[in-house]
Order: structure tokens, then C-alpha cells, then sequence
């Protein structure tokens, strides 16, 4: 009995590791310094605003404006990096007509704090939209996941009335991402589930997704059961498409010019 002993120890072990330490496998983050300055392409007008979101804790973000005041797309990015790099997103958006609040989350950036549950992620990005919308009218506001962000955004459009939620490489749910990738046992160790099924059945506006048909980081099937859920939904795949180059593809500038023209 002390072999079998032995090594159900030791997968107690390692799962209680791999539980605690999660989030350094799921989050990137760059760290900025507080008095870092942003330096993006001349002409680029923006501002810095940061939302208090709890005592000692707030998120960084850069609003980009644009002369078209057509309304206000907010940008949840992928797991890796910070506005340093996120920033430069903004520019079909801008060009479109639309000003664009990108968000770096606890712990990216110049943002305080740091990751703890999927629980605090929809409460920081749920405050952020309110917070938002006392400037901004809702029925002109656009919601827009990428990666990671997908399940995020697609939460707070479940539980608001933006005028359309637009995702980028999403994935069906967490869950399901990491038993692609790794296996069944250790899905069940994943606290973060990011139900973005779940949250999609749950939306009334416009929901439009977008992926690339040989991503290796989220499969495309991710999308495509996700286009299965509700007519609500509506998938443009990207022949040849990875997960990091849509915007270098024809088929993407157009979907985007096609859903900010209205």
C-alpha cells in the first residue's frame, strides 16, 4: 500500500500547487512604473483615467477620442502584455469614428492589485462600465473581447444593454479550453470557468464573433459552438487566421468596418 500511498500524496500535491498558483499560469502581465508615460504615434489623442475600484486599488486605462463622437467602444484585451502594447489597438476604432477605452487589468500595467478570482474580474470590468456610462449613452456603446476577454466582456453585456457585443478568438468556456490543451483532470482544478456560453445565452443585443480558422491557442470549433447557441449570434471566420493576426487579414478590417458603420 505505500507506493499507492505515496503517490496519491504527491498528486495531492501537485494539484494543491498547480490550484494556488493558477493565476501565473493563466496571466501575463507587464508591470509599468506609476510614473510611466505612454508614447504612442503622433496625432493619437488621449487620456489616462483610472478607476478606483476598491480601497488601495485602482485600473489603469486609456481613452483614445475620436473627431467622430459616433460612441464608445470598450476593449477588453488578451492575457498578456499592457496598454504599453494594447494602446495601439485603438486605431480602426478611432478611424471608424468611434472613441475606445482599453483596460489593463489588477495587476497589468500601472494597474494596482493583483488577479484572485474570476469573481473580482467581473466586478472590476462591471464597475468600469457603469463608471462609463455616466458620460457615455449605453444604446452607443459597443463591447469588444479579445482572447481572454471574451468571457469578460460577454458578462457585462449579459448583465447590461450595450448596442452590440463583438468578440475576437473566443473560446466557449474555460473549462473546455483547458481540456483541449491539457486534460480533463486538470480542468477540474481551474477556479476561473469564464462561461462565455453561458453569458451569450444571456444577452439581448447583437453578438458578432470573429476567429481564425487555424488558431492553436482557441480552435476555431470554439466559435463555431458558440455560433450554434442562438441565431442572436453571428460568426465570420477568417480563412488561415491565427490567434494573433486577424487584423492583417482583408476579411477582419472589413467585419469591423461593417459593424462600427452603423
Amino acid at each position: 500500500m505505500w507506493p499507492i500511498t505515496i503517490i496519491a500524496l504527491v498528486a495531492l500535491l501537485v494539484a494543491g500547487i498547480l490550484y494556488n498558483i493558477q493565476e501565473k499560469l493563466i496571466f501575463f502581465p507587464e508591470k509599468l512604473a506609476a510614473n510611466y508615460q505612454f508614447e504612442f504615434d503622433p496625432g493619437w489623442e488621449f487620456e489616462e483615467l483610472n478607476f478606483q475600484v476598491e480601497a488601495g486599488v485602482s485600473l489603469n486605462s486609456l481613452l483614445f477620442r475620436s473627431e467622430g463622437k459616433r460612441g464608445l467602444i470598450i476593449y477588453f484585451h488578451g492575457n498578456a502584455g499592457s496598454l504599453s502594447s494594447w494602446g495601439y489597438v485603438q486605431a480602426p476604432f478611432t478611424q471608424l469614428g468611434y472613441d475606445i477605452l482599453i483596460i489593463d487589468y489588477r495587476g497589468y500595467g500601472k494597474s494596482g492589485g493583483t488577479i484572485s478570482s474570476e469573481k473580482q474580474l467581473h466586478a472590476d470590468a462591471a464597475f468600469v462600465y457603469h463608471e462609463m456610462m455616466k458620460t457615455y449613452k449605453e444604446q452607443e456603446t459597443i463591447l469588444y473581447g479579445r482572447s481572454i476577454g471574451t468571457a469578460i466582456a460577454a458578462k457585462v453585456a449579459a448583465e447590461n444593454s450595450p448596442k452590440k457585443l463583438l468578440l475576437e478568438s473566443p473560446y466557449f468556456n474555460f473549462n473546455d479550453l483547458v481540456k483541449k490543451h491539457y486534460s480533463s483532470i486538470l480542468a477540474v482544478l481551474v477556479k476561473y470557468k469564464l462561461a462565455t456560453n453561458t453569458y451569450l445565452l444571456e444577452t439581448s443585443c447583437p453578438v458578432y464573433l470573429i476567429h481564425g480558422t487555424i488558431d492553436n491557442i482557441i480552435p476555431f470549433q470554439s466559435s463555431e459552438r458558440l455560433d450554434a447557441l442562438s441565431e442572436n449570434i453571428q460568426l465570420t471566420a477568417v480563412p488561415n487566421g491565427g490567434h494573433n493576426d486577424l487584423i492583417e487579414f482583408e476579411i477582419f478590417q472589413n467585419w469591423l468596418t461593417e459593424l462600427l458603420a452603423d
